[in-house]
């Protein structure tokens, strides 16, 4: 049908599919610049909510996609031995990158409650500060190794530009 369709209420109102194995689709099919839109004034911390009560939800975008907010958020994996993965999967140059305009000695705060933390790298790691930084392990009989381990002309260097007496 050629024209615009616009379907108004005043009160509280619904779209509901209740077949099973029933779809309900919106589609904006005509190619070019075109958008969907969900928009909601309500001023609740549920505002805007995508829930599926027994399935997954799967966002995919062709090009960037962005998730932006104004207060404190989260994004949490609540079932017992499920994980989370973040990733840039395509190859290339890629990056994974977290970064917090925080001013905190903890502006990022890397936590395992109840595990370790694993950092493997096929190329080189760099961890560097510009303040006093420390490594400790604080376990009673437990170890820090430092380890160069591949084999052939390698070295273990600590080195220090310091002028201190210590």
């Amino acid at each position: 049908a050629a024209g615009a369709l616009s379907l108004d209420s005043a009160d509280d109102s619904n779209v509901t599919v209740t077949g099973e194995g029933k779809d309900l689709n919106l589609v904006v099919a005509g190619g070019g610049a075109q958008t969907l839109i969900a928009s909601c004034a309500g001023t609740g911390a549920d505002a805007v909510q995508l829930t599926a009560s027994a399935g997954g939800i799967t966002i995919d975008a062709e090009s960037t996609m962005s998730l932006d907010a104004k207060d404190d958020s989260n994004v949490t994996v609540t079932g017992e031995g499920k994980d989370l993965t973040l990733a840039a999967a395509g190859g290339g140059a890629q990056t994974v990158t977290v970064n917090s305009a925080g001013t905190g000695s903890n502006a990022v705060d890397i936590n395992a409650t109840a595990g370790g933390i694993t950092m493997d790298a096929a190329g080189a790691l760099s961890l560097d500060s510009a303040d006093d930084s420390n490594v400790t392990v604080t376990g009673e009989g437990k170890d820090l190794n430092l380890v160069v381990a591949g084999g052939g002309a390698q070295t273990l260097i600590a080195s220090c530009a310091g002028t201190g007496a210590d």
